[in-house]
């Protein structure tokens, strides 16, 4: 490989894919998908004489599994599969919508965050709860925070936990990525806080997305 793999990972690519692709004069689908090789030719990857290739093993060494790939009419496309602040990126067409009365709901939605905020995310008041701050979403993992098989979530020292099926029945709409991440874009950017049925205090961490 002519560069060094650390200059190349996954975490550069989401970048882009989540947060500058526009600003840096990419096109950007509905579904979040651009061309790689539009990103491919941007200065920060001619530099290092990047592949298509090379961005393969990139997204395939990923543990977290923050990229997907795919070819359509001969094109290569790559795209971020979740935590987006992009308006152009479409929820339904990136993501699959959650249905309280789905028999597979996920069970547990749990949401990291630290003790210093609690307070002001719990105070009653129509704007308070779980914000989504620069992204269009609030992530929460859908196993709880010791689960092995949570990949995706945010360092904390406190656990809240949502009422999903209940937020859902009642108009808050919810989604979940290709990486089992669920993702909430609230109520004009809020998850109320009515919605919370449970906090827990932790003192390990969650992996970072």
């Amino acid at each position: 490989m002519f560069f060094r793999q650390k200059e190349l990972n996954s975490q550069a690519l989401g970048r882009i894919l989540r947060h500058t692709a526009q600003s840096l004069g990419l096109q950007i689908r509905g579904d979040g998908f651009c061309q790689l090789q539009d990103i491919l030719a941007l200065d920060e990857f001619t530099t290092m004489a990047a592949t298509v290739e090379d961005v393969q093993v990139a997204v395939q060494c990923d543990s977290k599994k923050r990229l997907e790939m795919k070819i359509e009419a001969d094109k290569v496309l790559i795209r971020a599969v979740n935590g987006h602040s992009m308006k152009a990126v479409d929820d339904d067409s990136l993501l699959k919508r959650l249905n309280a009365e789905d028999p597979n709901l996920p069970k547990v939605c749990v949401h990291g965050t630290y003790k210093r905020h609690v307070a002001s995310i719990q105070r009653p008041g129509r704007q308070n709860g779980l914000r989504v701050g620069g992204r269009n979403h609030v992530h929460f993992a859908p196993y709880e925070p010791h689960d092995g098989r949570v990949l995706s979530g945010m360092r904390f020292s406190v656990a809240i936990y949502i009422d999903l099926p209940t937020a859902i029945r009642e108009g808050v709409p919810f989604f979940q990525s290709g990486n089992e991440v669920i993702l909430s874009p609230g109520i004009n950017g809020t998850v109320p806080a009515k919605y919370i049925s449970k906090v827990g205090r932790f003192s390990t961490s969650l992996l970072r997305t």
